[in-house]
């Protein structure tokens, strides 16, 4: 668990943090994992009234409030197992997304905030090309780089089966729905939970309004049908499926 650093690990740093991006609820024993980039947005301001754990910013992480944005199952298991509980206890679930349309995203999201990249536009010089952006990116361990604290970065590249694995490469999340098949995949889950599906689920925080095709050649579609084989394979995603 990151440890908090300096005066941000006050309750302040917390209130200013109202879109949590993970939900716990110990009543009802369910965790909810946001992956990075996959439209969950929506579903977690639903979830909200269900929160019973403060979730804020990853660098206002301490002991007493252990859980943050974008927190991975690893790592919540950990600090589950740090107050003596059970993370296999609770029904987890995340939503994964495409993820050709995913990575456009991220890259999207990455250009937009890398200092790097404001100061090459500042110098009137052209951002970094799609392409090469996305080769240097790995579908797990560092992920997209990114500070330590940039959670959402780092796993925003990560394949679905490398988010919701622990250590060892065993399964830490039970339900993984599909952004694109919300309105089938999530009604069963809420009512296990014992909660009321909403009549519909608007796509909060679009980053991306043209269409994600374009931004592929050859060679950077290749490189993700290779790196996300098992997305595509698991969850029926094609190139040529939103």
């Amino acid at each position: 668990m990151p440890a908090a650093r300096g005066p941000r690990g006050d309750a302040a740093a917390w209130r200013k943090h109202p879109d949590a991006a993970m939900i716990v609820c110990h009543s009802r024993k369910f965790v909810f994992f946001s992956f990075p980039k996959t439209g969950s947005e929506s579903l977690r301001a639903m979830l909200a009234p269900h929160a019973e754990e403060p979730v804020g910013p990853c660098r206002a992480a301490t002991r007493a409030r252990p859980f943050y944005s974008h927190m991975s199952p690893a790592e919540a298991r950990a600090a589950f197992a740090a107050r003596g509980l059970d993370l296999g206890g609770y029904t987890t679930f995340t939503i994964t997304r495409n993820p050709f349309a995913r990575m456009v995203s991220i890259y999207e999201m990455v250009m937009a905030v890398d200092g790097i990249e404001k100061l090459r536009r500042r110098a009137g010089l052209p951002r970094r090309p799609f392409g090469a952006w996305l080769a240097s990116t790995r579908p797990d361990g560092r992920g997209a780089g990114g500070r330590w604290h940039q959670r959402w970065r780092k796993y925003g590249t990560w394949s679905t089966r490398a988010w919701i694995s622990g250590e060892d490469g065993a399964p830490l999340v039970a339900h993984v729905l599909r952004l694109e098949h919300l309105a089938h995949d999530l009604p069963p889950l809420l009512a296990r939970l014992g909660l009321e599906p909403p009549q519909a689920i608007a796509h909060r925080n679009r980053r991306v309004t043209t269409d994600w095709r374009r931004y592929y050649d050859a060679e950077s579609r290749a490189l993700v049908e290779a790196r996300y084989g098992g997305d595509l394979q698991t969850y029926g995603y094609r190139f040529d499926a939103g």
